[in-house]
C-alpha cells in the first residue's frame, strides 16, 4: 500500500478474509499487492548447495520429492497467490493506481518445461484460462502421485512442483493483466536471494532481492566486470592488452546462445539477475578501452551518470534527468589533452 506516508502492512499465513478486513479498516483501500509467499518443496543439503553455487561441484543432489510436499508447493505457490488476489480485488479497485507483483522465478519459465501439452497450453497467451491452468495442475499432481512424471515426458523431473507451480503463476499473471487492463500486473524473478528457502545461499540479500530487477547504483557503476562470475567472459573482458571487438562479439553471441537454451546458471560464468544489462554494459566498457587505443587522438571515456529517474528505472532514482545529464555534458566538453580511456561515476574516476 502506498500513499504520502508510505503506509504498508506485511501479512504472513493469515486468514485472507481477515486480511481484507484489516486493510479496509486501517487503510480503506489497497494500492499494491505483492504475492511473495512460496516454498520450493524440495530438500537440499546447505553445504552441497554452497559448493554448487561456488562452482566447486557441477551438479547438486536433490532429495526425492514426496506427493505431500508437491501438493503443498502447488497450493502455496499458485493457489495461495490466486486466492489472495481474489480476497483483495475489491480493495484494489478502490485504488487510483492498483498494482500487483507476483514474485515468480526464472525456473517458472516455459523453457524449463519439456515439450508437451502443458507447455503448449501455458504458452497459448490468447486462449489460456484459469480453468486450463487448474486442469494442468490437477493432471500434474495425479501423474506425480502415480509416479508417472518421467513416463509422460511432459513434466520436469527435478524440482517439478516448484517449476510447474511457478509456470502456472506466470500464466495467471497474463490472464489477470488482460482481465484487469486498468491494473498494472506483472510477474518478477527477483534473483537468487538468500532466504530460508535457499538455505540462506544466494547472490542477493533479502533487501537487494526486494528491489527486484533494479540494480543498486553502485552495482551499475561496476557495469559488469565485478558482477560477472569468475570464468572466461570475465577473463577476456578484463584482459586490457588483448581484448578485441571480435572477442567481445564472441562473448555476446555465446551469452545469447546460453540465455536462449536456459543454461546461464548451469554454465556458471554469467550473472543471473539483470544478466543482459550487465553483460552488454561490460561489453560497452571493453569497447571503450579498445577505441581508446585505436584512436589515441580522440578523447574516449565511459560514464555511469548515477541512478537517474527515467522510464528504464520506472522513474525511481537519486537524480533527475537534468542532474544525470550534467556529468555527461561535462565529460563531453572536456578540453583537449584530457584523460582518455577512463571510467567515471558522475565526475569521479572509478575502476573498470
Amino acid at each position: 500500500m502506498a500513499d504520502a506516508t508510505k503506509r504498508y502492512a506485511v501479512v504472513t499465513g493469515a486468514n485472507k478474509a481477515n486480511v481484507a478486513n484489516f486493510i479496509k479498516t486501517h487503510f480503506g483501500k489497497l494500492d499494491i499487492l505483492i504475492n511473495n509467499a512460496a516454498i520450493s518443496g524440495i530438500d537440499v543439503d546447505p553445504d552441497a548447495l554452497v559448493a554448487w553455487v561456488n562452482k566447486k561441484v557441477d551438479r547438486i543432489e536433490i532429495s526425492p520429492q514426496n506427493f505431500e510436499a508437491a501438493e503443498t508447493t502447488v497450493k502455496t505457490n499458485y493457489y495461495g497467490a490466486k486466492e489472495t488476489f481474489e480476497a483483495l480485488i475489491n480493495l484494489l479497485h478502490l485504488s487510483d493506481s492498483p498494482k500487483i507483483v507476483n514474485v515468480s522465478a526464472n525456473m517458472g519459465g516455459l523453457k524449463y518445461l519439456p515439450n508437451g501439452w502443458p507447455k503448449e497450453v501455458l504458452n497459448d497467451v490468447e486462449n489460456i484460462t484459469e480453468e486450463k491452468i487448474e486442469d494442468i495442475l490437477n493432471q500434474f499432481l495425479k501423474d506425480f502421485k502415480e509416479g508417472s512424471l518421467e513416463i509422460k515426458g511432459c513434466w520436469p523431473i527435478s524440482a517439478s512442483a516448484y517449476i510447474v507451480s511457478k509456470a502456472a503463476l506466470n500464466a495467471l499473471t497474463r490472464i489477470l493483466a488482460k482481465k484487469y487492463p486498468s491494473f498494472c500486473i506483472n510477474a518478477l524473478h527477483p534473483g537468487f536471494v538468500k532466504t530460508d528457502m535457499t538455505k540462506n545461499v544466494g547472490d542477493l540479500t533479502t533487501d537487494e532481492g526486494a528491489n527486484g530487477a533494479n540494480v543498486d547504483s553502485d552495482a551499475l557503476a561496476a557495469a559488469g566486470i565485478v558482477y560477472l562470475p569468475n570464468g572466461w567472459p570475465k577473463e577476456v573482458l578484463n584482459d586490457v592488452e588483448n581484448i578485441t571487438e571480435a572477442k567481445i562479439k564472441d562473448i555476446l553471441i555465446q551469452f545469447l546462445k546460453d540465455f536462449k537454451e536456459g543454461s546461464l546458471e548451469i554454465k556458471g560464468c554469467w550473472p543471473i539477475s539483470a544478466s543482459a544489462y550487465i553483460v552488454s554494459k561490460a561489453a560497452l566498457n571493453a569497447l571503450t578501452r579498445i577505441l581508446t587505443k585505436k584512436y589515441p587522438s580522440f578523447c574516449t571515456n565511459a560514464l555511469h551518470p548515477g541512478f537517474v529517474k527515467t522510464d528504464m528505472t520506472k522513474n525511481v532514482g537519486d537524480l533527475t534527468p537534468d542532474e544525470g545529464a550534467e556529468s555527461v555534458v561535462k565529460l563531453a566538453l572536456l578540453p583537449n589533452d584530457s584523460p582518455s580511456g577512463l571510467f567515471f561515476f558522475g565526475e569521479k574516476e572509478i575502476s573498470f
